[in-house]
């Protein structure tokens, strides 16, 4: 009589599909916690690039007296220069920042005056009308809602209104 059992050496579907089911919600879990770091990262490097323009900008105030005007506008590397932050008695030029920084998450959609969207997270910097205060932004994928700079809750700002997060100097709003 043959014996009635268990084969030896093998695994049943059941275990299979186990193990498959297993590495796959792993795998998704892995997915999506690295998704969030990198926008976090990208967030990181856009507060690093936004403090960077400000010390550039209030050096220059300490200067003239006044911050650059122009601007209003979404602006990336290489069209800071489209308003003139690389020129003369700029920032760049004039010795206040080594280079206009680029948005982590900039597409190059070549155009000089308006290039950025939503899309492109671009930054943003706006004068007062008197030149003694200005707003500096940009859209970040994960603001802090506790932040103070966090304008997700007030935005209507610069580029489209995406901008969601500004370092601002005496700025009215």
């Amino acid at each position: 009589m043959a014996k009635v059992g268990r084969r030896n050496g093998g695994f049943t579907i059941v275990e299979l599909l186990i193990v498959i089911v297993v590495i796959g919600i792993l795998a998704a879990i892995t997915v999506v916690a690295y998704t969030g770091i990198q926008g976090r990262t990208r967030d990181s490097v856009r507060m690093a690039a936004l403090s960077s323009i400000a010390k550039a900008l209030d050096a220059q105030y300490a200067v003239n007296g006044v911050y650059p005007d122009g601007g209003g506008g979404c602006l990336s590397s290489p069209w800071w220069n489209c308003w003139g932050y690389q020129s003369s008695n700029r920032l760049v030029e004039a010795g206040y920042i080594a280079s206009m920084p680029q948005d982590p998450g900039f597409v190059d959609s070549g155009a000089c005056g308006n290039p950025n969207s939503y899309l492109t997270r671009a930054y943003w910097y706006a004068p007062t009308t008197d030149r003694q205060g200005y707003v500096l932004g940009a859209y970040m994928e994960s603001p802090n809602p506790t932040d103070s700079r966090n304008l997700s809750t007030n935005g209507n700002y610069g580029c489209g209104n995406f901008m969601n997060w500004a370092i601002k100097r005496n700025w009215p709003l």
